[in-house]
């Protein structure tokens, strides 16, 4: 493969790339049109560069997963309701502050509502957040109301304090 063409599509509308992928960091892969892959790394202004790909595993046999009698069981566990699923896509913060408040918000209703799945979809920061393309990452602080520069991973620690 050619450097530069490999990336995402989203074949609904059209054909032509929306994210390209840098793949020059990661040592060694091997992919093919259509898989399914997991890619991590970081935005830039035009491409997804990315550090590690793991490729999830299919089953492409479609067993039972459970039994009649574990599903009745489980039916009557749950007083006959349904299962609660919240569905949640970011990003999760606005494109000029990393504060979280719109994640926050969301784990006050799931604190309230308590639903048995919580499933949150990317991306958490917009690739256009305008503090991380300055590399200038600052969080006010909840507590004390103080402005503090933090590394994304402490930030990271922070938010996961509240959820």
């Amino acid at each position: 493969m050619k450097e530069g063409i490999i990336g995402l599509f989203n074949a609904e509308y059209d054909m032509q790339c929306r994210l390209r992928l840098n793949l020059q960091e990661v040592p060694q892969f091997s992919l093919f049109e259509g898989e399914v892959i997991v890619a991590e790394g970081f935005m830039d202004t035009k491409k997804f560069n990315v550090n590690r790909i793991w490729k999830p595993e299919i089953n492409p046999s479609y067993s039972e997963k459970f039994t009649i009698g574990e599903l009745k069981r489980y039916s009557q566990l749950q007083a006959h309701k349904a299962v609660q699923v919240l569905v949640a896509c970011g990003p999760y913060t606005v494109k000029n502050e990393l504060s979280y408040e719109a994640l926050k918000d969301m784990m006050g209703i799931v604190n309230k509502d308590k639903p048995h799945l919580l499933v949150l979809a990317g991306p958490f920061v917009s690739h256009q957040n305008e503090d991380l393309a300055t590399g200038d990452i600052r969080f006010n602080d909840p507590l004390t109301g103080d402005l503090r520069f933090l590394e994304y991973s402490e930030l990271f620690e922070h938010i996961m304090d509240y959820v």
